[in-house]
């Protein structure tokens, strides 16, 4: 999938819309409470609101293709809170998104695309489909 067929995708996403992050032990639900211009606002389980650029649903899937991480070679999601503990998908989304960790919303989502897999076991792992 072209980088704009997944923007345009982000674009549509539905307000309510609910996904679950990439870890089986947590499986945290979350939603998606509003969709701006260049912002994809979601709602975790606690109840907070985190606001994701749109960008960084781009760079996480670009990241993975320009790294060749297939599902034969999957990438570790590690995300961490503390951005000098996270990994490098992590740090590459963290990056665009105002240094806030967003990768566990973000790779449901274009799982739900079609565009990403990924796998719920420790560590949680992901990969691009084209």
């Amino acid at each position: 999938m072209r980088l704009a067929a997944i923007l345009a995708a982000v674009d549509r996403l539905a307000e309510n819309a609910e996904y679950f992050t990439p870890d089986n032990a947590r499986r945290a639900r979350f939603t998606v409470a509003e969709v701006t211009e260049d912002a994809v606002i979601i709602t975790s389980a606690r109840g907070a609101r985190v606001r994701i650029a749109k960008v960084a649903f781009l760079v996480a899937y670009q990241y993975l293709k320009d790294h060749q991480h297939t599902k034969g070679r999957a990438c570790e999601v590690r995300s961490h809170n503390d951005s000098a503990q996270s990994g490098p998908l992590c740090f590459a989304t963290r990056s665009v998104n105002r240094d806030v960790r967003c990768i566990t919303y973000i790779i449901p989502i274009l799982a739900g695309m079609g565009v990403v897999g990924f796998s719920g076991a420790r560590p949680n792992t992901c990969w691009y489909i084209e």
